[in-house]
């Protein structure tokens, strides 16, 4: 505490102001008691130079003893008879100070001197004093001002900086603070946004397959019902609708309990090629329906790394997801796995109909549908992508896409070793 106190700068201030004019009056009150006593001195010599004088021109013959008294120090043997002479006049060695006018004048000089020295001193402190508490009066002011400013909204502005001391530590903690809570103010905005466009995005995608329901439901009421094949078709189209509507809503969980930070991925070191080889077989009956070769490299020997094994499967899953859907008949999947100066690759390639150039910068926007996805899958909603790279990005990572319309597309899963 002490150290602290130290070093405070306006302490600091105030102590150096204080004693450099402290020791500035008392070096001017002792130049003046140095002249007084000098004065003194001079009066008390002209005083015995008188006597000296006077006592001469009477008594020649004293003149030797007259100047052995003054000059050295006084002989008890004179002084009693000097007391008993003197007390005759009236001037004793308890006389007091006014019957002696030099010592009298001097006295009161003195006097004079001191008061005006202990004036002066507190005069001093009283200017240093106002001068460093209006300095940190105004600093104060500032702070509070401030702080009226962040309250409105205000986070441009920024205390003063200081070298040291407490107000350096407040400075410093206020204007993190100010940071702090301009952030929080951004991700509550930010989140806000992203709330009122979920919501847009999903009564939109929601729409087309509410309404796909109701116009079956309004057939089936309307006596369409009658004929056994229309009612099963319409049945399976509805269930068609209806699990794409569920898809779509578990998917749009996933995203906002994933970026509103609801949850916390369950980082545990495993072998990311069996978490791989896991997805394939869950997707092995959509393969094999395609009639289409999958192509592994470098999954026979595992490669551990810290990652969501649940969340990091939904990006896997979504992504080779895609390159079944894209992918003609008897087309080809390769999947490598890849471990290189620190970091692991996940490379996912395909030999489908590819990403247009137009198109290929907004596929991992929420709700993008491109041309040919349109073309190729009715049931796509445009979310898969944009998990996935949530997920990516949630493990630290980056994914990267590669691709020409016609020719395929390669994408890849970029990961640290942490």
């Amino acid at each position: 505490m002490k150290n602290s106190v130290i070093k405070n700068p306006e302490f600091k201030n105030i102590f150096i102001s204080a004693s450099i004019i402290f020791i500035g009056i008392n070096f001017i009150y002792i130049l003046s008691m140095y002249f007084t006593w000098t004065g003194l001195n001079r009066k008390i010599i002209m005083k015995n130079l008188c006597y000296i004088g006077k006592a001469v021109s009477k008594n020649p013959e004293l003149e030797s003893d007259i100047m052995e008294s003054i000059l050295n120090d006084a002989d008890d043997r004179y002084i009693e008879l000097g007391k008993s002479i003197a007390s005759k006049y009236g001037y004793k060695p308890n006389i007091k100070l006014n019957i002696a006018p030099i010592i009298y004048d001097y006295y009161k000089m003195n006097i004079a001197y001191n008061i005006i020295f202990f004036i002066a001193i507190i005069a001093a402190l009283y200017i240093i004093l106002y001068k460093n508490f209006k300095v940190l009066y105004d600093k104060l002011s500032y702070l509070c001002i401030s702080t009226e400013k962040i309250v409105d909204g205000n986070f441009k502005v920024k205390l003063f900086k200081e070298k040291e001391g407490e107000l350096s530590k407040l400075n410093f903690e206020f204007n993190r603070m100010s940071k702090c809570l301009q952030l929080t103010l951004e991700e509550l905005r930010e989140e806000k946004k992203l709330l009122k466009n979920m919501i847009s995005d999903i009564s939109h995608q929601l729409k087309t397959p509410l309404t796909s329901l109701k116009m079956f439901n309004e057939l089936l009421l309307d006596g369409a019902d009658e004929q056994t094949d229309v009612r099963r078709e319409f049945l399976g189209k509805s269930l068609v609708q209806i699990d794409r509507m569920e898809w779509l809503i578990h998917t749009l969980l996933k995203m906002a309990r994933l970026e509103t930070g609801v949850i916390e991925l369950n980082k545990e070191e495993s072998d990311l090629c069996e978490a791989i080889k896991e997805e394939i077989m869950s997707l092995n009956m959509k393969i094999k329906m395609k009639n289409i070769q999958v192509i592994t490299n470098g999954l026979d020997k595992p490669l551990y790394l810290k990652f969501d094994k649940k969340w990091m499967g939904e990006a896997i899953r979504n992504v080779i997801n895609n390159a079944v859907v894209y992918t003609p008949n008897y087309g080809t999947i390769t999947i490598s796995a890849e471990k290189k100066e620190g970091i692991i690759r996940i490379i996912i390639e395909d030999t489908g109909i590819g990403i247009s150039k137009e198109d290929l910068p907004h596929i991992f926007s929420r709700f993008y549908q491109g041309k040919n996805s349109k073309t190729m899958s009715q049931n796509g909603s445009g979310v898969g992508l944009s998990l996935t790279k949530l997920i990516i990005e949630k493990h630290n990572g980056v994914i990267e896409v590669n691709s020409f319309l016609g020719e395929g597309s390669t994408f890849k899963f970029i990961l640290p070793m942490e």
